[in-house]
């Protein structure tokens, strides 16, 4: 009887790792890693599309933003036209 008990303790159910994962060729550190490569390259992402954005607002010479919003594609143009002819 105490042999059965043994056994059925040892059951493949409750064979899981460190991350919860049953039989994960990938262990807790490799994820850990994924995960910081991951964060990095969003990171890098984000950080590029904000200075294509600011690079963008200073072609035309002025800040996209104001109070009420963003400029519109008509108050960009007569802006830049402004600007052409006084110089």
């Amino acid at each position: 009887m105490l042999n059965s008990s043994k056994n059925s303790s040892k059951d493949n159910s409750f064979n899981y790792n460190k991350n919860g994962y049953k039989n994960s060729k990938f262990d807790c550190n490799h994820n850990k890693t994924v995960l910081k490569i991951t964060n990095l390259v969003i990171y890098f992402i984000t950080v590029n599309i904000f200075k294509i954005i600011f690079a963008i607002q200073m072609t035309f010479g002025i800040l996209l933003y104001r109070t009420k919003g963003f400029l519109t594609v008509i108050e960009i143009i007569e802006f830049s036209e402004l600007t052409k002819n006084k110089l």
